[in-house]
Parts: C-alpha cells; structure tokens; sequence
C-alpha cells in the first residue's frame, strides 16, 4: 500500500510531511485485542448504530494517486515500512475502541476503595471522638501514673519576687525496688546575696538514705561576706571539709536516736514499700482499689484545650486544669478505707486522711492563682509535661516537671559515706569550741 495512501485516509494526519514518523505514531497507539480471524486491510464486524456517508478527506496528493474513500468503520490500521517491514508485510497497530461491557477491575478497584475510605473514616471517627477524646485521655493519663512500676522526672521552679529570684532543677528516678535517686541543683540571687549550690539524695530499698551536698565551703564564705560580719563560719571549718562533696549516711537506727517512733514508722513504710513492689497480686489489689475510688470521684476537670506540642520528641495533647474542690476532699478522706490508707495508718497512727482533705482544699491567704496544665502523650496517654504556675501573691512562680513512666533506672547506693553519728559528734566539738572562745573572751 503506497504511503501517499495512507496519508490520505486520516486527515489528523494528512499535514505529517514524515510518513514513517505518522507509521510509528500508530504503532505505539494503546492495543486493544486484536480479531485474528478478519484479514488485514478488512473492516470488522461491527455496525455504526446509524449509518454514516463515508468520509472523504482532503487528498494530500495528486488524484491520480488516491484511492477510494476508506470506511472508518475499520478498527485497524495498515502502516506500511515500519522497523524495517516492507508494503507487502505490514504492521499493523489497533486503535482503542470504547468496550460496552463494564471493566470489572475498576469496578472492584472502586468498591474497595470505598470500602477503605468508609473504614478509614470510621477508624478515624473512632479515634478522635473515643480514643482522643479529652476526657479519656487525661483518665488514661493518671491512671498510668498511679499504675506505674517506676517514674523518672526532670523538674524546673522558677521564683521571681519583688528583690529575688531563684532557680530550683531536680532530676531523679524511681525504680521497682522502691529506691530512688534524686539531684538538686539551686541559684539563688538578690540585691545583697548571689550563689549556686547542688546536692544527691539516694534512698536505698532497705529504708537508708544517702545524701551529699556539693561547694559547702563556697557557700559559707558567701553567706559570710553578705552577712557584713554578722555570721562567722571559721569555727566549723572542719565540720565544712569533712561533710563538703562527701556522702552522709542516715541510716533507720540513725533516725532512732533521734526519735524512736519516727524509726519504727520509717521501717513499717519501707517493708511496706519492697512487699509492693514484689508482690503483683497486691500491687494489682491496692492500684486496682484506688483506681476505682477515683472513677467515684473524678476531681479533675478539662476547662481548656491547648492543642498539641512535642515534649522531648513525643508529640503530646495538652490541657488546661481545673479541680472539683468537693470531690478531691472526697476522694482523699475515703483513703483512709483502702489497703494502702489503713497500712500507713498502721505505720503512723498520726495520720488523718480526713484533716489532710481539708487542708489540700482550704483556700489559703494569698489572692493569687494558680493555673495547671496537663499535656499526654498522644498514642500511649501517659503525662509528658505537668506545670503549675502561680502569680499575683507575694511572689510568681512556675514548676514544670517532665516524668518518664516505667523506664526502670538502677539506683546505686555510695560505697564510700561518713555516717550522721559521725557527723553530729563533729558539729558539737565545733560548738564546744565556740563556747569556749566566748567564755574565755568574757573572762
């Protein structure tokens, strides 16, 4: 079939000066399936609904060279020459012809997507209006703190009043053997007085505590200075170097001497504390029972919504706190009732669940507010962030703590301590030397 011919039967492409360009073009076409059984060169089998004069285009070559008017009822093609096939070979490219039956694949294609987006949607609806929602999160949130094996935290309280300002960081952790390891670090400055101090406090799982306060010497001398003479802290300077960056062991026989009821109240709390932590069954009976006490006695109550914000890398939902006065004093008072409430009373007959209600809800003299914001981690709602910030009284304050649940930290008791009898027998020699300065200065 001459390619002048070809030209000639589209008129689409009757402006191609480039034949085999026009050729190459058709055999790319998208294929549809082809009929094997119809020759090349024949219409197939298939019937416009209404007949239609055939189309006659425009010749783009001389009369002489044209042939009759193509019936574009045909489905294929003929392009003659292309990749190196010859007029009497040709290849042969299928246009696409509008199917009449539905495509089944799209058709599935479509009912699964809708399936998805309607379960996508639901999932979605699900986890914003039940598992977002505000109440439960912050439920969730305190019920994973009361429920948790150990807790880490680090805390910020910043104090600014009218002549001062003082900065408090502490950082510390409890693990399940009911030890604990807390690090103070304290900046204090005034118009007359400026210094910065830290100490370590350890308490062992046997009921020893440890503690360790850094730059004792450096702070006499500043409390000397500020004090234009009036203070003198030569007179301990032994007692200053032995206890300066040195670990102090208060054991449970140490705090006897000092009051005998005390050590026997620090012994029943510390068994009391190691028999939790290794007996499930009754961690589970005492969480339990508070868990459900609070249930009766929600006193927390969402006031505001702050959005979201990342708290060390985890993306957090943050609330601002009100408290039902009521119900807290409720929810306290009915401690006394529960396994754990009669145990500390067992340990300390001196404790009153009922005046310590009343207490934590009295309002006190001071015409300030105190604003508390809550923020939980989004997935796993345990509290990222908890600050209470405090202005208009006698001074503004803010405290910001950072806990971290169930990381289960060791805490390592000092091998290396002077003991607080030690200690106390050092203080009074100092004391007994200062005596003996003022009488012989008197004398």
């Amino acid at each position: 079939m001459p390619d002048d011919q070809t030209n000639s039967q589209d008129p689409q492409l009757s402006n191609n000066p480039n034949p085999e360009e026009q050729a190459i073009e058709q055999t790319f076409a998208q294929p549809v399936e082809q009929r094997s059984d119809v020759p090349v060169g024949q219409p197939v089998d298939q019937q416009p609904a209404q007949p239609a004069e055939p189309f006659q285009p425009t010749p783009a070559v001389p009369p002489a060279q044209t042939t009759a008017p193509v019936d574009y009822t045909d489905q294929t093609t003929v392009a003659p020459g292309v990749f190196g096939s010859s007029p009497e070979q040709p290849v042969v490219a299928v246009a696409p012809a509008p199917s009449k039956k539905p495509r089944k694949g799209l058709l599935i294609g479509l009912i699964v997507a809708a399936v998805l987006v309607v379960l996508g949607g639901g999932g979605a609806l699900a986890y914003n209006f039940y598992y977002q929602n505000p109440d439960k999160v912050v439920g969730d949130a305190l019920m994973n703190a009361l429920t948790a094996k150990s807790v880490s935290s680090d805390a910020t309280l910043d104090i600014k009043g009218d002549d001062y300002s003082a900065k408090i960081t502490l950082s510390g952790h409890t693990n399940e053997e009911a030890a604990g390891l807390a690090k103070v670090k304290i900046d204090y400055t005034s118009e007359d007085l400026s210094y910065t101090t830290d100490g370590e406090g350890v308490f062992a799982k046997n009921g020893d505590l440890f503690v360790k306060v850094n730059n004792v010497k450096e702070l006499a001398d500043t409390l000397a200075q500020s004090s234009e003479g009036m203070v003198d802290f030569s007179l301990f300077d032994g007692v200053i170097e032995k206890v300066d960056s040195t670990w102090v062991k208060i054991s449970g026989d140490d705090l006897g001497t000092v009051s005998e009821d005390y050590k026997d109240t620090q012994k029943c709390i510390a068994d009391y504390t190691s028999k939790l932590s290794s007996d499930k069954a009754l961690q589970k009976s005492v969480t339990d029972e508070i868990v459900t006490l609070y249930s009766n006695n929600k006193f927390v109550i969402i006031a505001e919504n702050l959005g979201s914000k990342e708290v060390k890398g985890v993306g957090s939902l943050g609330y601002k706190l009100n408290f039902d006065s009521a119900k807290a004093e409720t929810f306290t008072a009915a401690l006394e009732g529960t396994q754990i409430g009669k145990k500390l009373k067992e340990c300390d007959s001196t404790i009153d669940f009922k005046d310590v209600a009343k207490n934590l809800t009295e309002e006190g003299d001071s015409n300030g507010t105190t604003t508390t914001e809550l923020w939980v981690s989004r997935f796993g709602h345990e509290i990222t962030e908890m600050s209470l910030i405090g202005t208009g009284g006698e001074a503004d304050g803010t405290l910001v703590v950072q806990p971290t649940f169930n990381k289960n930290e060791a805490v390592e008791t000092p091998k290396d301590s002077m003991s607080v009898k030690e200690l106390m027998t050092e203080i009074e020699k100092a004391y007994t030397n200062y005596e003996t300065q003022i009488y012989s200065m008197d004398i």
